[in-house]
């Protein structure tokens, strides 16, 4: 099956908020978001960073590896900073 076949992608988004664990989507736009990812950052289910003005080539943008690095080390703060909390109240 080509990856360029109309479904490959079904059910994706779907997936990705049902993942239990801390999620980071990175995008080169936010125009593309389907009504289920906007509705599930809007209820803070995963980070989102959004890198402007690279189009659909993100991952050939030269500095995105450090860019990259800094999300990364965002997203396990923030989810340090959860756990810590929820652990503090028991």
């Amino acid at each position: 099956m080509s990856l360029l076949s109309s479904g490959w992608f079904k059910g994706l988004s779907s997936t990705f908020l049902a993942t239990r664990a801390a999620r980071l989507l990175v995008l080169a736009g936010t125009d593309r978001l389907d009504k289920e990812l906007m509705i599930g950052q809007m209820q803070g289910k995963f980070q989102q960073s959004v890198v402007p003005g690279v189009g659909h080539m993100l991952h050939e943008v030269r500095s995105f590896s450090f860019l990259f690095l800094k999300m990364l080390a965002n997203l396990i703060s923030r989810a340090t900073r959860m756990i810590r909390r929820v652990s503090q109240k028991f």
